[in-house]
């Protein structure tokens, strides 16, 4: 049994925006959540409310200028994702967390 009190995964405030043609759009605005170890959190939602952009964001696949983070805070195993360079978010990507596609 895991006697940890701190989170595997904790968002809090994440934010996260579009630029478009059209001026920027706003696809998160605040998600905060924490899973802990053995657990399972489902994220549900109409098509469009931000579910992948999340998931992108926590692997940092947000491609900028397009999309960016831009706000909040992302630990994982309480390093902060965000914080981190290139290298370093591509050695955790795939070996420590990962997400599958609903149509690989």
């Amino acid at each position: 049994m895991v006697n940890d009190s701190r989170p595997l995964l904790a968002v809090d405030g994440l934010r996260i925006r579009f630029n478009g043609r059209g001026g920027n759009v706003r696809a998160v605005d605040g998600l905060s959540f924490s899973v802990f170890a053995g657990e399972t959190l489902a994220i549900v939602g109409e098509s469009g409310c931000g579910k992948s952009a999340t998931a992108l964001s926590i692997l940092r696949l947000i491609n900028a200028p397009t999309g960016e983070i831009d706000g909040g805070e992302i630990l994982f195993e309480g390093t902060d994702l965000l914080g981190l360079d290139k290298e370093r978010m591509r050695n955790i990507r795939g070996r420590e967390i990962a997400m599958i596609f609903q149509d690989p």
